[in-house]
């Protein structure tokens, strides 16, 4: 199970917080908190809130990035200059991609 870290708490978190939920019933990660340019909540979702001056990079695993375009751009240099490693900063549409498996199905006989 990967430790994760959201970062990004709006339109896009909001369309994908199925997907998250999903990742977290399997076992496949555990959503430790959520970090945002908003700094006026202490739970998101029901997920603690973590200040960005409070990020310690070695806690996670991974970081799904809730932005698009420039947005994503200007987060990932952000999470790079607060320590984080470029390799666990990803892209929140893989969560799909994560959450397809194929394990528990069986190929038909003929």
């Amino acid at each position: 199970m990967f430790n994760c870290l959201i970062w990004g708490s709006g339109k896009v978190f909001t369309n994908e917080l199925q997907g998250i939920r999903y990742l977290e019933l399997t076992k496949q990660i555990k959503v430790c908190g959520i970090t945002s340019h908003v700094d006026c909540f202490s739970t998101i979702a029901g997920y603690p809130y973590v200040p960005k001056d409070d990020l310690q990079s070695e806690q996670y695993d991974i970081v799904f990035i809730m932005a698009d375009g420039s947005v994503f751009s200007s987060i990932v240099a952000e999470a790079v200059s607060r320590g984080f490693d470029e390799d666990i900063l990803v892209h929140h549409r893989v969560i799909h991609i994560i959450t397809v498996s194929y394990t528990h199905l069986t190929l038909p006989t003929n």
